[in-house]
């Protein structure tokens, strides 16, 4: 059970409903108060953090729902590695968000839509990584060189000699036999 439960706080976890969004929506159109976030947050028992996050990074019409382009990640990749930007950008997700969306036609691009592409691609990469340590470790397992990729996976050929190297993830052993992983 949530903390907050426990403790007797009168919040709404979870996901909003269709209702709450149109609420939302409403209004901020209609409003032009600076408070507005904590008004709407106190009708919906939720945070005024909360309910600003839920505009801004999924309710705001002038938001760009399409799929990030390549140009796109280039910048967002640049900005995050470049030593030049490393200190002024570096997983600054509004900060690179607002660069992204400086002189775009088709809408902004919200923090939530950088932050997720940029920890999808480190993920990736650590998986990556990963699966290349397991292939190492297997060549030296059984004492073989890499000898490239065919086909299915990565084939090995160990130093006990010569021999027939199938398409998929092969060894030869050093008695002479083949071995299919």
């Amino acid at each position: 059970m949530p903390t907050y439960k426990k403790l007797g706080s009168k919040r709404t976890p979870g996901l909003y409903t269709f209702e709450e969004a149109q609420l939302i929506e409403l209004y901020n159109q209609y409003s032009d108060r600076t408070d507005k976030w904590k008004i709407i947050a106190a009708k919906l028992n939720r945070t005024h953090q909360s309910v600003r996050g839920q505009y801004v990074n999924h309710l705001d019409e002038s938001i760009d729902k399409s799929e990030l382009t390549y140009e796109e990640k280039c910048k967002i990749d640049d900005l995050q590695t470049n030593p030049c930007y490393n200190n002024k950008y570096y997983k600054k997700w509004s900060e690179i968000a607002k660069k992204l969306s400086e002189n775009r036609k088709q809408g902004r691009r919200t923090e939530l839509q950088v932050k997720n592409y940029w920890n999808s691609k480190e993920r990736s990469q650590k998986r990556k990584s990963k699966s290349e340590e397991k292939s190492y470790e297997l060549m030296n397992l059984y004492g073989g060189e890499h000898i490239g990729l065919f086909g299915y996976g990565s084939c090995y050929e160990s130093y006990g000699g010569g021999g027939h190297i199938d398409y998929g993830s092969c060894y030869e052993s050093y008695s002479g036999g083949y071995g299919i992983n």
